[in-house]
């Protein structure tokens, strides 16, 4: 499976979040840069790996509603994406299309699901 870049590599984290209900997800990705397209994306039977280097505060919560369980990651000093890359649900022109207008637009909620997802936090300008 071909895995595609979000257009957030090297950009500084404000946030990463996954939450939901296990079968049905959704990724948040922010920057802490207000050009960057905000990426909002429904996951389906998550395979979703975050890896992290440095400081983040990590929460859990829960909406009230069960099943349900929410992750948010909040850096505790300067990190970046180093590694922003989903899966390509299809490698279709559509995706493309798709994918480009998020990233031109900053659209909050793309149309499409994916089922993974590779994050890697970093500290911003490499390792201290």
């Amino acid at each position: 499976m071909s895995d595609m870049k979000l257009h957030l590599e090297g950009r500084t984290v404000r946030e990463v979040m996954i939450f939901g209900n296990g079968k049905d997800s959704e990724l948040i990705l922010v920057a802490d840069d207000d050009t960057a397209p905000v990426y909002r994306i429904a996951v389906r039977d998550p395979d979703v790996s975050v890896e992290i280097e440095g400081k983040v505060r990590t929460e859990v919560f829960n909406d009230g509603h069960d099943p349900y369980l929410g992750i948010r990651y909040l850096p505790q000093e300067p990190l970046v994406f180093e590694v922003c890359r989903i899966e390509d649900p299809g490698g279709d022109e559509y995706f493309l299309e798709s994918l480009e207008e998020v990233n031109a637009r900053g659209e909050i909620e793309p149309s499409w699901m994916i089922r993974a997802a590779s994050i890697r936090l970093s500290p911003k300008g490499g390792k201290p």
